[in-house]
């Protein structure tokens, strides 16, 4: 996946990744390898499905 560089989104949104490989897989989400592209390095990227997760686990990533 590569979207256009957004640099006024920071490392909040996807737009500012390209995703290389899967690396690993849990029961709500999965792991891929990804490159930031505003400053070209490597990162561990968790995609949580949130729709089959449960509260708990979503609020734990997205609580304020």
């Amino acid at each position: 996946l590569q979207k256009p560089l957004q640099p006024d989104m920071g490392r909040n949104s996807l737009a500012n990744f390209q995703i290389e490989k899967k690396i690993g897989r849990g029961q709500f989400s999965e792991v891929y390898q990804a490159r930031y592209l505003l400053d070209n390095t490597f990162v561990a990227l968790k995609i949580i499905q949130v729709r089959m997760s449960p509260a708990s686990l979503i609020f734990a990533f997205y609580a304020p």
